[in-house]
């Protein structure tokens, strides 16, 4: 199942707002493996070998149209605020924000369409090395919680130096079905990973793999991939089977092979980042 790349970029202390078309870049980075690191292709990760999901079942995910033409995707994280990568936020101007639904095909009931007012990119975001490739955007209007609309969890602020390595975790997304094909899928599609060791990611990736990254592998070929599942959310269940956001789908390896690595955004390092921005109060 290949996760529609939404780039939300939530993590600078000093962000602002994108007001300037000059000021944007899209810049959507499904990299190549380190043997040919400077070589960058243009992409949107994907979620390969998932499965459908059905409406209410991940309420946080968002669909987010850019100019009526790039996809991407995104988590609501409040009433008010959507986190997704910061390349698919770079070169647009207009974002439109589906909420609630799981086809891009058909109309469905119990869905919510809203636009952005206001648009942040973290001040460091770096379109090169793909570092702190997060972003928020601020909703037109207050959106009502219910079965099918509802915010993800934040990490608490006890868990901003954990690591997850182990756990299992979930990844969703509108991206690319298959490594051969290069359709966005129509349906949100979702899929199980486990969260590797930043230094096991490395391997794959370089220098590219900083602390603020969290990384998976899927089994079976399962994993995020191009033109639809970037800011998409990965999430994973604590003790009180309540999910919680950990990464935000960033950059992988091109044309998504099987049993390579994904990477993302690590909540945890953005949490006072969020914060700050958005006034979410955050967990102890």
């Amino acid at each position: 199942m290949k996760l529609l790349v939404l780039l939300a970029v939530v993590a600078a202390v000093q962000a602002k707002a994108v007001n300037n078309l000059a000021d944007l870049e899209f810049v959507n980075k499904y990299v190549t493996p380190i043997s040919s690191i400077s070589s960058y292709q243009d992409a949107s990760p994907r979620i390969v070998a998932g499965s459908p999901v059905a409406q209410g079942q991940i309420p946080w995910q968002a669909l987010l149209v850019m100019d009526s033409a790039g996809l991407c995707s995104g988590v609501l994280v409040s009433s008010e605020w959507v986190l997704s990568a910061a390349h698919c936020l770079k070169s647009y101007t207009s974002f439109e924000i589906v909420l609630g639904g799981t086809s891009r095909a058909s109309t469905q009931d119990n869905t919510v369409t809203e636009y952005a007012r206001q648009v942040f990119i973290h001040a460091n975001y770096d379109a090169k090395t793909i570092a702190n490739d997060i972003g928020l955007l601020r909703l037109a209007s207050l959106v009502t919680y219910n079965a099918f609309i509802s915010a993800a969890r934040l990490p608490s602020l006890s868990q901003i130096s954990a690591s997850f390595e182990g756990s299992s975790a979930l990844v969703s997304g509108y991206g690319r079905t298959s490594s051969s094909s290069q359709a966005a899928s129509n349906e949100l599609l979702q899929t199980d990973v486990t969260v590797i060791r930043n230094d096991v990611c490395a391997e794959t990736f370089g220098s590219l793999i900083e602390t603020s990254n969290i990384c998976t592998v899927g089994a079976s070929g399962k994993s995020p991939c191009e033109h639809g599942d970037s800011g998409g959310p990965l999430v994973f269940a604590e003790e009180d089977r309540k999910y919680t956001l950990i990464g935000l789908v960033s950059f992988g390896v091109q044309n998504c092979p099987a049993n390579t690595p994904a990477a993302y955004v690590r909540v945890t390092s953005y949490l006072p980042w969020i914060s700050q921005n958005t006034g979410i109060v955050l967990r102890p």
